[in-house]
């Protein structure tokens, strides 16, 4: 499989204690080019080479987390909630209703994984930005979601 980014190794932030590593796009997706600069991310495995998500903006740095999915955007859009294309739920709604929405939207079966991605990588964001704990809001679930 191609690589869809690499890490810029010379551009860094401090998050949260964290190094976070600017990402270089290498292959064209979407509306972004090979060449591109995104967001800042920990490692490769806050975001997969596989598909078409790509994060970019400040992610990272302020809200809104802005995540391009290969049909629908993700967006952090309150404290609790993140929306998806024109649905906004808390996490805890999107891990009861998300079979139900990608069969009503008509999302393919292969894309479905790279969704539910998506909501941990904004669960993850959401706690490095103190707006969710564990003790309340939180993504349960996981491979098997994605299994439809």
């Amino acid at each position: 499989m191609n690589k869809k980014y690499e890490l810029l190794k010379n551009d860094t932030v401090r998050v949260s204690g964290k190094t976070l590593y600017r990402m270089k796009l290498l292959r064209d997706i979407g509306p972004f080019t090979a060449g591109n600069l995104g967001a800042y991310i920990e490692s490769e495995d806050n975001l997969d080479h596989a598909g078409n998500a790509w994060v970019y903006g400040d992610a990272w740095k302020r809200p809104p987390l802005y995540i391009q999915g290969p049909v629908y955007a993700l967006t952090v859009s309150t404290a609790e909630k993140v929306s998806i294309g024109c649905e906004c739920h808390t996490l805890p709604d999107w891990a009861d209703k998300f079979k139900a929405l990608c069969e009503y939207y008509g999302i393919p079966d292969n894309h479905r994984p790279e969704y539910w991605r998506m909501l941990a990588y904004a669960e993850i964001w959401m706690k490095a930005e103190g707006l969710i704990n564990d003790n309340g809001t939180r993504l349960q679930g996981g491979e098997d979601e994605t299994a439809v």
